[in-house]
C-alpha cells in the first residue's frame, strides 16, 4: 500500500513551441446541483483532453456546493456583480457563455478555436512541487511582443482532478495575486508561492493554472497548467518476491535465515519515463538485520515495470515468533527529482491457519479482511510454492473455500488430503456452494463431514443462526448484495450425520451450516462464507461469524474492535466504468431479487439513444457494455449522456461522458 507520494517537478512547457502560442484559459462557474452544468462541464473535459494542456487551461470554480470556496465565489463576482447565472464560461476574460445544452460543445469549440489564432505576448515557464503536506508553484513570465493592456496581475489556482470520483480542474485555493510591471519586449520576472496541501487533497491529481490578466481589459494574456502526469514519472510496487534458497529453500523466510528480496515497480501509462532510480529498504522489525538495502534500477519507461533481480535486498532473520514484518521502499528518480515511498508487508514463519484458496475468482479478499480484524494470523495457498493438499499437514486449522466452482469443488487429490488433516485431528472450516451437490456421493461427505445432502436452495439469501447454538446463537445475515461478493448461484441444503449438529438454516427451510466435534472440528457451510453481506441487518456479520467459528475450534479470540465499511459507503447500484470512455464501457448494475430490469441510454437533451437491457434479470450483479452506438447500430457523437437503470428497487441514474 503507497504511504507516501512526493512529486518534485521543474518544468519548462513552452521551450519546445513557438514564443506566440497562446494557451486558451477556460473559467467554468459551476455547481453539482444544477441541472444544466453537465452539458458544460462535459464539452470543456472533452475540449481539454482533444487538445492538451499546451493549447487549453481549463479551472472550475464551485458555486454554493460543498466544492465552493470563498475565492472562487468573489472572483464570480468581479466577473460579473449582482444576479450570477451557472453555468457560466469564460474564456480569456473577454468571451461569455451562460447555460449548457447539447450545443455546447460546438460553442465551446468555436471559441477556443478563435482564440487559438490570436498570438500571445507573454511567455510562461511554470515550476510545480507537491507532497503529502505542503507545495510551491513558481513561473518566470517574459514578453515576447510588444501590447497595450494595462493592470497586469499573475494569479497561481490550484486545482484538482477526479474529485468524488467525478470532477475534474476543480479550484481549491487561489494563492496570492502578484501585480506585474513588465511592459516591454524582453522584460521578464520570475515569481513563486508556497501553499499548504489540504488533507483531503490527492496530491496526485493535483495541478496549477498560472495566468496572467489585464485588470483594465479583462483579457487574459497568457496561461499555463502543470499537472503531476506532464513531466514526471509515477512509481508503486508491482510485486515483491523473496527467496530463502540461502537456507532451507522451501519458499518461506523463516527464523535463522538469510533472503534475498527482488522488488518489481510499476511505472503508471500516460506518465513520464523513470531514470537513474535509487531503491532503499527499510524496517523498523526488530528481528530484522539489513544486510543489503539499497539497489538500484536503470530506467522504468511509461506502463513498464522493472525490478532489482540483478541487485537484490538481502537479509537475516532473528530467531523470533511467526509474524507479519512491514517493510518500507524509498523510491528517488533522477527524473525531475522524483521522490515516492511505498510500504509493504512479509509473512515470517509458519502460522496456525491457512486460507486454502481454491476458486481462482480473488474472494480470498473476504477472508483476509475478517481474519485481520480479527487478529488472527494467516497464511495462503497462493502464496506457497507447492499445491496445498500437500502443505495443510504443517497446519493446525484450514479454511478452505471453494467459491464460484460447483462442478469440481474437491477433486480426488484434495479428499485424500482433508482426510488425513482430519484423521490427525485438524480443524476445518469448508464453505462454498455446490459441494453437496458434486461430492454428496463420496464416502467423505458422510463420514468427514458428517452431512447428507439434501438439495439446492438456488434461492435462499437469508440466513439464521440455530438459537442456542455455539456458533450460530443470534446470527442473522443475507448472503445477496453488494456488502458481499454477491455470487450465490446454487446453496446447498444439508442435513447433519453422526454427532454433527446444525448451527445455521435457512429462513425459507432447510440447514445451511453444521458443525462437528470429536477427534477433528469441522464447520461446513453450505454456501459461500465469502457472499454475507455486512451492510444490511446489521454489521460486521462476516468477522462476527467466523469470530464464532474459531473460538470454537480452540483460538483465545478477545473482543475486538470490529471494522466494517459503512452503510454510507455501500456500493452503488449502478457503476461504470471507464467513464469517460472512447471504445466501450462496462456498465454493472445489481438486482436484488427476481424482477424486470430496464437500462436505457438517453443523450443530454433527453433524447432516447440506445436499450442495453429490457428483461427480467436473476439476482446478483450483471453486467453490459455499450460501444458508444445508438439503436440504429451508429456511433453517437462525442458528449455526455445518461444511463437509466429502472427495476423494482428503483430508478437509478449515472452520467457518462463519451469521447470520439
Amino acid at each position: 500500500m503507497r504511504t507516501l507520494a512526493i512529486v518534485a517537478i521543474a518544468a519548462s512547457l513552452v521551450s519546445s513551441v513557438v514564443a506566440e502560442q497562446r494557451r486558451v484559459l477556460a473559467e467554468l462557474f459551476t455547481a453539482t446541483w444544477c441541472p444544466y452544468c453537465p452539458y458544460a462541464e462535459a464539452a470543456i473535459d472533452s475540449l481539454a483532453h482533444e487538445l492538451g494542456p499546451e493549447s487549453l487551461v481549463v479551472l472550475k470554480y464551485h458555486v454554493s456546493d460543498g466544492l465552493a470556496i470563498d475565492e472562487g465565489e468573489e472572483r464570480g463576482d468581479w466577473y460579473v456583480p449582482g444576479p450570477f447565472y451557472i453555468p457560466n464560461m469564460w474564456f480569456d476574460g473577454t468571451i461569455n457563455e451562460v447555460g449548457g445544452d447539447s450545443e455546447t460543445y460546438s460553442i465551446y469549440e468555436n471559441y477556443v478555436e478563435n482564440r487559438l489564432a490570436v498570438p500571445s505576448p507573454l511567455t510562461i515557464e511554470p515550476t510545480f512541487s507537491i507532497g503529502i503536506t505542503a507545495g510551491y508553484a513558481s513561473a518566470k513570465i517574459k514578453v515576447v511582443e510588444p501590447f497595450l493592456e494595462g493592470e497586469l496581475k499573475a494569479y497561481f489556482v490550484l486545482y484538482e482532478n477526479d474529485v468524488n470520483g467525478e470532477y475534474h480542474y476543480v479550484v481549491r485555493n487561489i494563492l496570492a495575486v502578484e501585480d506585474l510591471t513588465i511592459a516591454s519586449v524582453g522584460d521578464s520576472v520570475e515569481i513563486g508561492r508556497s501553499f499548504e496541501v489540504d488533507t483531503e487533497w490527492d496530491p496526485d491529481q493535483m495541478g496549477i493554472g498560472i495566468f496572467v490578466q489585464s485588470h483594465s481589459s479583462r483579457e487574459v494574456l497568457q496561461a499555463s497548467r502543470v499537472e503531476p502526469w506532464m513531466i514526471s514519472p509515477r512509481l508503486s510496487t508491482d510485486s515483491v518476491f523473496t527467496s530463502d534458497s540461502l537456507g532451507n529453500n522451501d519458499g518461506r523466510v523463516d527464523p535463522g535465515e538469510t533472503a534475498e528480496m527482488t522488488v518489481t515497480l510499476f511505472n503508471e501509462e500516460g506518465w513520464q519515463d523513470a531514470e537513474s532510480i535509487s531503491v532503499t529498504l527499510r524496517t523498523d522489525d526488530e528481528c530484522i538485520v539489513l544486510l543489503d538495502s539499497v539497489a538500484r534500477i536503470p530506467r522504468i519507461a511509461g506502463r513498464s515495470t522493472g525490478s532489482n533481480d540483478d541487485d537484490p535486498f538481502r537479509f537475516e532473520v532473528l530467531p523470533c515468533s511467526s509474524h507479519w514484518s512491514h517493510f518500507e521502499l524509498m523510491i528517488h528518480a533522477q527524473s525531475h527529482d522524483y521522490s515516492t515511498a511505498d510500504s509493504f508487508k512479509i509473512l515470517i514463519g509458519r502460522p496456525r491457519l491457512i486460507v486454502v484458496d481454491d476458486d481462482g475468482a480473488g474472494y480470498e479478499r473476504y477472508y483476509f479482511s475478517a481474519l485481520d480484524s480479527l487478529g488472527v494470523l494467516y497464511d495462503c495457498s497462493n502464496w506457497l510454492r507447492s499445491d496445498p493438499s500437500r502443505e495443510i499437514r504443517h497446519y493446525e486449522t484450514v479454511i478452505w473455500l471453494t467459491g464460484d466452482d460447483s462442478v469440481s469443488t474437491l477433486t480426488l487429490e484434495d479428499i485424500d488430503s482433508l482426510g488425513s488433516f482430519l484423521d490427525n485431528g485438524g480443524n476445518l472450516f469448508l464453505t462454498g456452494q455446490g459441494i453437496g451437490d458434486d461430492i454428496g456421493s463420496e464416502p467423505f461427505y458422510s463420514e468427514y463431514l458428517h452431512s447428507q445432502w439434501v438439495g439446492t436452495a438456488s434461492r435462499e439469501y437469508f440466513v439464521s443462526g440455530v438459537p442456542g447454538d455455539e456458533i450460530g446463537d443470534g446470527m442473522r445475515f443475507v448472503i445477496l448484495g453488494a456488502g458481499g461478493a454477491s455470487n450465490q448461484t446454487s446453496q446447498d441444503i444439508l442435513l447433519p450425520l453422526n454427532g454433527a449438529d446444525s448451527i445455521f438454516v435457512y429462513t425459507g427451510g432447510g440447514v445451511a451450516g453444521i458443525k462437528y466435534g470429536g477427534t477433528y472440528k469441522i464447520v461446513y457451510l453450505g454456501f459461500g462464507f465469502e457472499a454475507i453481506n455486512d451492510l444490511v441487518l446489521g454489521h460486521t456479520h462476516r468477522p462476527e461469524c467466523l469470530k464464532e467459528i474459531l473460538r470454537w475450534f480452540g483460538y483465545p479470540i478477545t473482543e475486538v474492535a470490529l471494522e466494517f465499511e459503512s452503510p454510507g459507503q455501500a456500493c452503488p447500484a449502478m457503476k461504470i466504468s471507464p467513464n469517460p470512455f472512447r471504445s466501450t464501457t462496462t456498465i454493472s448494475y445489481l438486482v436484488a431479487e427476481s424482477a424486470r430490469v430496464s437500462l436505457r441510454v438517453y443523450d443530454s437533451s433527453g433524447r432516447y439513444v440506445q436499450t442495453l437491457v429490457n428483461g427480467r434479470d436473476e439476482p446478483g450483479i450483471s453486467t453490459v457494455e455499450w460501444n458508444g452506438t445508438n439503436f440504429q447500430g451508429m456511433r453517437v457523437p462525442s458528449g455526455t449522456y445518461f444511463v437509466l437503470l429502472e427495476n423494482p428497487s428503483g430508478t437509478f441514474v449515472k452520467k457518462i461522458l463519451y469521447i470520439r
